[in-house]
């Protein structure tokens, strides 16, 4: 899958296409550290989350050597917070609101290796203070994908999973619904589902024809001339 990044204005000119969730997760955050928040959306236009790409990027990358750019990226992430010209903070605000940060961007306590990369990074690390708020700012249910490649429902209080779908836009209506204490049926299950499998279809028409304008069918041979009716000389 490919990943379109955005920063809201011209598309023309200020999106950049990347071809694998690690390199969307490094662009949005090396634009992040300018400032600049870019939208991510997939080849069919439909937004994707950080939490998506972080899960993707950790299923790819299949032992620790190729983890540890993964952690470095979020490291850098977390130090969009930390940075020297916000010093007009006290430390612990700084890290508290790193936390919140990752909690509304990632939707899930930071990961340990993070945690260790951010207290080697920084002497007088208050990771503790990061992962508390983080906790501190999620809700009590989450989308979160599952070992099997399924996602789930997520109670962040139990520590467990308290639903399982088949699909991210599923768990993410049915935990919206939890945490405002709406019902969830049958209908609110089916509709949801359903949207999410024609999201599926979007994208894969959408891959078939960038992949048909990126790779065209070389052109047929020229007809021969075929004489025009009527008496020739």
């Amino acid at each position: 899958m490919s990943y379109l990044l955005s920063d809201g204005g011209d598309a023309g000119a200020a999106q950049a296409r990347v071809e694998t969730p690690f390199e969307a997760l490094r662009e949005f955050t090396t634009r992040l550290r300018q400032d600049v928040r870019l939208a991510v959306r997939d080849e069919a236009g439909q937004p994707v989350s950080l939490l998506h790409l972080l899960s993707e990027a950790a299923r790819l990358a299949r032992d620790r050597d190729a983890l540890q750019p993964l952690v470095g990226v979020l490291a850098d992430y977390a130090d969009t917070h930390l940075r020297p010209e916000i010093e007009a903070d006290p430390p612990e605000a700084r890290w508290r609101a790193a936390g919140r940060g990752w909690a509304r961007d990632f939707e899930h306590s930071p990961p340990q290796p993070l945690l260790d990369e951010l207290a080697r990074r920084h002497p007088h690390a208050r990771c503790d203070e990061l992962r508390q708020a983080a906790e501190k700012a999620l809700p009590r249910y989450s989308p979160q994908p599952t070992m099997a490649r399924e996602w789930g429902v997520w109670d962040n209080r139990a520590g467990e999973f308290k639903h399982l779908h088949a699909h991210e836009g599923v768990a993410r209506a049915h935990a919206c619904a939890l945490n405002d204490a709406r019902p969830w049926l049958d209908q609110h299950h089916d509709e949801a589902t359903d949207a999410a499998v024609q999201a599926v279809l979007n994208r894969r028409a959408a891959r078939a024809r960038w992949a048909s304008q990126s790779n065209p069918s070389p052109p047929g041979p020229t007809p021969e001339r075929q004489p025009r009716p009527g008496r020739q000389p």
